[in-house]
C-alpha cells in the first residue's frame, strides 16, 4: 500500500511564500468544492502509472490573489478578478502555482506524483475528480491570506489506494 502525503499547512505556507516572494498567513478553512455554483480551479495530481491520486482545489479569490501576486499584477486588478473571473495572464501564473505544488505530495517512501492537467475556473472538473474533492477523509483545507493582495481557500485532497 502506497504512503499518502498530505502536507502541513506551514509546507504550504513555506511554498506559496517561496513563490511569491511575499508573507503568507495559512489558517484551517472551508473546503473547496467546484459546483455549477462554486467556481474553482483544479489541479490534478497522478502517479506514475496515470492514477489519479490527489487534486487541488482553490477557490477564486485565491487563483487571482496568487496568480496576480505571482506576475506582479496589481491588487486592484486581482480584487476584480476574484468576482468576475481571472485574466489569461492571472490564470496562466496560478497553473505554475498548482504545477509547483506537486512538490507538496512528494515524499521518500511515497509514491512520485505530477501535475497531469488543470481545470480553469471557468470549467468543472472531471467526474471522478469532483467525487475526490467532495470526500472527506484525506484532505487538508486552508485559508491563505498573501500580504499586500488578499485571502481565499485552498483544498489538497489524497486519493486512498
Amino acid at each position: 500500500m502506497a504512503t499518502l502525503v498530505l502536507p502541513s499547512p506551514k509546507d504550504v505556507r513555506d511554498l506559496v511564500e517561496g513563490l511569491l516572494g511575499r508573507d503568507v498567513t495559512v489558517s484551517p478553512g472551508r473546503p473547496v468544492v467546484p459546483t455549477a455554483d462554486v467556481r474553482a480551479a483544479v489541479g490534478v495530481y497522478v502517479d506514475d502509472n496515470l492514477n489519479l491520486a490527489a487534486a487541488a482545489a482553490a477557490d477564486l479569490p485565491f487563483c487571482a490573489f496568487a496568480g496576480s501576486a505571482l506576475g506582479l499584477i496589481p491588487v486592484a486588478h486581482a480584487e476584480g478578478a476574484s468576482e468576475e473571473g481571472l485574466t489569461a495572464a492571472m490564470w496562466e501564473n496560478f497553473a505554475e502555482i498548482l504545477n509547483v505544488g506537486a512538490a507538496l505530495l512528494n515524499r521518500d517512501g511515497a509514491a512520485h506524483l505530477r501535475l497531469y492537467s488543470t481545470t480553469s475556473p471557468a470549467e468543472l472538473p472531471a467526474p471522478d475528480v469532483a467525487e475526490l474533492l467532495r470526500g472527506f477523509g484525506n484532505r487538508i483545507d486552508l485559508t491563505i491570506d498573501i500580504a499586500g493582495y488578499g485571502a481565499g481557500s485552498l483544498s489538497i485532497v489524497r486519493k486512498a489506494f
